[in-house]
Formats: structure tokens, sequence, C-alpha cells
């Protein structure tokens, strides 16, 4: 089972973005570690109302965080061999899979309109494709979890809360996955018809 799709009770914790901007914080130390660079690519400032997934090169999160653009793409190296992260930073685009499974779905309707609007203002490329079918997937499961979890007494105030959860879980996969349909029609490449390009850090970083 990947980390993915593994299910898993978590306790959540407000996190303030502009934190990683405050003077104060950012003359802390902050030595080169993919730890930290998770952390910061999942909570840094970058980050939009779509868990995981930005439009941001090397060279501004390098600036943002405090490191070189060499050091970043050393600890991110790291990150993607795990594959904790993917990047095509000729978009650029970075994507995180597994913020998706720890932010969870979105809750309403205007979370989800939200995740849409900031999806469409994403460069387009391969890994943008990748990632839409990863986010497709991710709602699948949510959806058929829930459904699961409405099973049992249909009388009980609580069993009626999970089973309208149920529903709009899977309303909103199943509006994700008309949108990647309506996607293919318009002309989109398959995302399996090609290999992603490789990147040459050492080019990336000379840039």
């Amino acid at each position: 089972m990947s980390r993915q799709t593994r299910r898993y009770v978590a306790r959540y914790r407000k996190t303030a973005p502009r934190r990683w901007q405050e003077p104060d914080f950012r003359a802390l130390s902050a030595k080169p570690s993919a730890k930290l660079l998770l952390v910061f690519l999942e909570q840094g400032p970058h980050t939009t109302s779509l868990p995981g997934l930005f439009s941001l090169g090397p060279a501004a999160l390098a600036e943002s965080i405090g490191w070189t653009t060499e050091e970043f793409l050393q600890q991110f190296e790291e990150l993607r061999r795990a594959a904790f992260a993917h990047s095509d930073w000729r978009a650029p685009l970075i994507w995180l899979p597994d913020s998706l499974r720890d932010f969870n779905a979105p809750e309403n309707d205007n979370i989800f309109k939200s995740w849409c609007a900031t999806f469409d203002e994403l460069p387009d490329c391969l890994l943008k494709e990748q990632a839409e079918s990863g986010i497709g997937n991710f709602l699948d499961i949510m959806a058929a979890t829930a459904r699961k979890d409405a099973l049992g007494d249909h009388g009980s105030e609580e069993t009626k809360a999970a089973v309208a959860r149920a529903a709009r879980l899977e309303k909103i996969a199943r509006l994700w996955r008309n949108r990647m349909t309506d996607g293919v029609r318009d002309g989109m490449a398959d995302p399996l018809a090609s290999p992603m390009p490789t990147q040459d850090l050492g080019a990336v970083s000379r840039n």
C-alpha cells in the first residue's frame, strides 16, 4: 500500500504560511535538509488552496528558504528519489502527492471551486496531467472510504451525517473526473503517451 492511499487517523494543527516570511524566523539557522525542505514546500508562503501543487522555480524557492539554488536542488533530489516530490522545472511546476492525504478532500463546494480555479491557472505540462489523475484517484478513494463509513444504523444522526458526507465526496469526485474527460475532448495530451521530461540538475543550478 502506498503512502498516498494508506488510511490513518491524524490530528491537525493550523499553521500560518506567513511565519516563513517573518524576519525573526528567517534569521534562525536553516541547515539544508530534505525534511526541512518538505515542511517548507507543504506549508510555505507559495502554497495555495490546492494542497501540494504550485508553480515556482528552484531559484525563487531557494531564495525564499535561504539556501543557494544548488543546495535546494540537492535536497529536492532526495525528496524526488523518495517519491515525496515531483517537478517540471521548465513549466515550472511542483507536485507533492502526500499533501492530498495530509490535508484531506475539500469539505464543501466553495473549496472545490477554489481547487479547480487554482488548478486551471497552473502551467500546462505532463506533470500537471499526472497530478490531475492523482487528485482524481485520491478523491475516488476518499469517496469510497466515506461510503463505507456511512454503513450502519441509518436512523442515527451520526450515520445521517456520514451519508451526507459520502454523497458530497462522491459528487466532488465525479465532477473532477468530468473535468478530466472534458480536457481529453479539448485535445489535452494523454499523460501516458510520452515519458516525463528528465531534468538536468546541474543545468538548472547553473541557470
